[in-house]
């Protein structure tokens, strides 16, 4: 594809998903990838990191607002980021 041609779609993030993928890569950075090993090793979530994901609204996200998530404005593709960004704490 030439410099010419437009694209079909722009996939370029918007400015609040960049500023929510910025929020959850240092979530991952600093809250996750720090509990992951001792999660792993206890084979449960630590409950302090299950507390701050509820104050991210992370348990939320996917669920449509009708039903009490944040799901319901989200477009799939940022929830995907958002998951992308999340599963770099895990790794």
């Amino acid at each position: 594809m030439s410099d010419t041609q437009e694209l079909l779609f722009d996939i370029t993030p918007t400015e609040e998903q960049q500023m929510t993928r910025e929020v959850m890569q240092r979530f991952a950075r600093e809250e996750m990838a720090a509990a992951a090993r001792a999660a792993d090793e206890a084979g449960e979530l630590p409950a302090g990191l299950l507390a701050k994901t509820v104050d991210l609204g992370l348990n939320f996200m996917p669920i449509p607002e009708t039903l009490g998530g944040m799901g319901a404005g989200r477009s799939p593709v940022s929830n995907v980021l958002n998951i992308e960004d999340l599963a770099c704490g895990d790794m």
